[in-house]
């Protein structure tokens, strides 16, 4: 194996055969929040209702900037995707940039890899299958993630004007809010409010806080429900 040094990173060129695998299928968690039928307060701007969808997954930190002749990596997270006996694949598109190639004179890539015998060593796979590798201070953990695909929903309180409760709905996915909107109940009405499948009865309120209990959390949206059954029929 020859090492060449370049621009203050170690590389090593390895000619063995590597394809880029997407393999990796994380079980993906529900989580209802709160506790059903148990009163609990909140205050203004707070949550009254979650459904969270989560997986364990493992994440590559890469700690400082690679820059290579022909590849450059950024710092950050990447997530794991796929793996085999030897290697965790990542995903190139990181919490920070994504790894990107110098020029039309360098090879295309089609993923990186970390051994699993040597953590110590970032690859990148180009489209002809083969790799070539960096030295680099790496840290690979399992770490709580949202599930990217999932609709995470809210529901927060959003204050008390005269008779009516007002509360804010809200749907997250891949991070990024996909849609909000205000939800107003007439105290005088009734106590007891439904949405989205979910039922809470407010039991004291004012502007700056709110005493409920839910009796039944959010119907899962249908989104999610393909979700996890692709996941059961992919393991």
């Amino acid at each position: 194996m020859r090492k060449t040094l370049f621009l203050s990173v170690l590389v090593f060129f390895l000619s063995g055969c590597a394809s880029m695998k997407a393999n990796y299928i994380p079980a993906v968690t529900k989580t209802d929040w709160p506790e059903l039928n148990k009163p609990i307060t909140i205050n203004l701007g707070e949550d009254m209702l979650v459904q969270k969808f989560t997986s364990v997954r493992p994440v590559l930190t890469v700690k400082s900037n690679i820059n290579g002749a022909c590849h450059a990596i950024p710092q950050g997270r990447y997530l794991m995707i796929g793996e085999d006996d030897d290697r965790m694949y990542f995903d190139p598109d990181g919490s920070e940039g994504s790894v990107t190639r110098g020029g039309s004179f360098c090879a295309a890539f089609t993923g990186i890899y970390v051994p699993k015998n040597d953590p110590t060593e970032i690859c990148i796979i180009k489209h002809t299958s083969t790799s070539y590798c960096f030295a680099a201070d790496l840290n690979i953990q399992e770490m709580e993630l949202e599930a990217p695909d999932a609709v995470q929903r809210y529901l927060l309180y959003s204050g008390k004007e005269g008779k009516h409760a007002k509360l804010v709905y809200m749907e997250r996915q891949k991070g990024e809010v996909r849609l909000t909107h205000t939800v107003t109940y007439n105290l005088d009405d009734a106590s007891t409010f439904s949405y989205g499948g979910a039922e809470l009865k407010i039991t004291k309120i004012t502007n700056n806080q709110v005493t409920y209990t839910v009796s039944r959390h959010f119907q899962e949206k249908e989104s999610n429900l393909f979700i996890k059954q692709r996941r059961l029929l992919l393991r």
